[in-house]
This record gives C-alpha cells, sequence and structure tokens, in this order.
C-alpha cells in the first residue's frame, strides 16, 4: 500500500511539473538506466542484432538508446494517468474513432489486435470515452496484488473492464448485450507453447498466442490493427485498419498471420518504439 501511495503522488508530481521539465526529467532518468544501471542492456542489444543483421552497429545503439528514452516516458505517461489527466491526454494521443463508431452502429463488436508499441496505456482511455461500446482491456496480471489492482483502477477509470489473461475465455460470452470492443496486445508471449502459431516475425521463429482468433471466430466479431506512432516527444498517433468485419469468414491463423504482418511492418518503420527489453524469443519451438 505504500508503495502505491508513493506512485499517486509521484504520478501527480509528474503532472503537474512543465512538460518540457517532465520529459527532461524522463530522459535523464533513461540514460541512468541504460548507461549506469544498464537495465536489460544484452537482451535488448540481441534482440535488435538479431531482428535487425544488417544495420550497423552505431545504428543499433542509436535505437537503443531512444528506445531507452521511449520507455521511461512510457512509464512516466501512465504515472500521470492516476492526476485528473484526462484533457491533457487527449491532445497528446491521436485517433480518428469515426470507423468504430460505424461498426458500433453495424451493431459489430470488435476485438482490436495491437503490440508493444509506445504508449499502449493511454489508448484504452480514449477509446473508453470516444466510443459507445463497452470497452474491454485484456491484460497480464502482475504478482504484486495492490499494484495490479492499483493498475486495473488506473486503466478501467473510465468504464473500461479489465480482464486477465487467464480468463480470456470469458470473452466468449459478453457482459452486456452493447456491442463491446475487445483489446488485447497480440504479441505477448504465450503461457502455453502447445497451444501458439509459430510464426517468422523480425528475422526470427516467434511463438504467437493465437486463442482470441478463435473466440472472434465464434462471436463472429469484427477485427480492427492498429498501431501506436510517436509524432515526437510526448504526442502519438493510433492509425488502424479495420481487417475484416466478421472473422468467421476467415481461415485459421489467418487473423495472427497478418496480425504479425502488420505489426512488422510498423515496427520496421519505427523500430525504436517497440519494447525490446522483453525477453520475446526465450522460448524456441520444440523439434
Amino acid at each position: 500500500m505504500i508503495l502505491v501511495f508513493v506512485l499517486n503522488i509521484f504520478g501527480y508530481f509528474l503532472y503537474l511539473l512543465p512538460k518540457s521539465f517532465f520529459y527532461t526529467f524522463s530522459n535523464l532518468i533513461a540514460w541512468i538506466i541504460g548507461n549506469i544501471i544498464q537495465y536489460r542492456r544484452k537482451v535488448i542489444e540481441q534482440n535488435l542484432k538479431n531482428a535487425f543483421p544488417y544495420l550497423s552497429e552505431v545504428h543499433i545503439q542509436n535505437i537503443k538508446n531512444q528506445f531507452y528514452k521511449n520507455l521511461t516516458n512510457q512509464f512516466f505517461e501512465m504515472l500521470i494517468m492516476t492526476a485528473n489527466s484526462y484533457d491533457y491526454i487527449q491532445k497528446h494521443y491521436e485517433i480518428d474513432v469515426s470507423e468504430l463508431n460505424h461498426l458500433y452502429n453495424e451493431g459489430k463488436s470488435v476485438l482490436m489486435v495491437l503490440g508493444h508499441q509506445f504508449n499502449w496505456e493511454w489508448g484504452l482511455w480514449l477509446l473508453s470515452q470516444k466510443t459507445h461500446f463497452h470497452v474491454q482491456g485484456v491484460y497480464m496480471p502482475i504478482k504484486n496484488s495492490s499494484i495490479d489492482k492499483w493498475l486495473v483502477k488506473i486503466r478501467g477509470k473510465y468504464g473500461a473492464e479489465m480482464v486477465p489473461a487467464n480468463q480470456v475465455r470469458t470473452l466468449l460470452k459478453p457482459p452486456t448485450d452493447k456491442p463491446t470492443l475487445t483489446l488485447i496486445i497480440g504479441d505477448q508471449s504465450p503461457a502455453n507453447l502447445d497451444y501458439c502459431l509459430w510464426i517468422n516475425f523480425l528475422n526470427q521463429e516467434t511463438a504467437f498466442i493465437n486463442a482470441y482468433e478463435k473466440i472472434a471466430h465464434r462471436r463472429k466479431m469484427a477485427i480492427v490493427f492498429i498501431e501506436v506512432l510517436k509524432i515526437r516527444q510526448g504526442y502519438y498517433k493510433t492509425p488502424y485498419k479495420v481487417f475484416c468485419k466478421d472473422a468467421s469468414k476467415l481461415k485459421p491463423n489467418e487473423i495472427v498471420q497478418n496480425f504479425v504482418n502488420f505489426l512488422e511492418e510498423s515496427i520496421q518503420k519505427n523500430p525504436d518504439n517497440w519494447l525490446w527489453s522483453h525477453r520475446r524469443w526465450k522460448h524456441k519451438r520444440s523439434l
């Protein structure tokens, strides 16, 4: 509880800072994390080298250094969600929801798939406020129950229902007759390698979760792929693609494969804006 209290106070402090100071402070912390603490430095460098074997060492280091800035920005930008920061966030996070609301008017529930691109946290608030859907966010619970409850409370501040990943099957039965918009991070490492799809992603064979595809198929959901682009520090744009309006008409694995292609293309355009510190390739396919 003390840690939650400290995080809340720190979040309010960050929100009240002039934003030039906010990002100067954030970048200083990023430098400390990258150069003194060297947080997961070997993991990040190896992931980048495997994903982009054609890039020079200088280029790899530049991506890594910018990644640390983006990672720290993400954490601090998440913390200011503890304050009354919605008006600020909506001015710094651009998303056109007209196509989504059109799907709502057609009575379609939507499965929105995204990757670990910064800043993925703010989008849940915007979608909860700007669309008419019952919004759901699938998330990975963390071991510290106090922090887990704190994160669920922040993310659901504007009405989003948070669904633990280990309860994803509950999505088969919507909690309301109202169309749902369900967000799931599709590049999360699978917990069970017996039920996953192996796809070549960023120059490496990679395991992907595919349970959400079966849910979307059963419920005949529309499928939307979304990417997060960093326009400049503190400003984001989130274009999306309506991949299909009825998942039941697609072939098996078609959603996952096309999402992976969509995400890879986005990462190649903005390589520093993805979670390279994640041990994404720790699992290998059994022969």
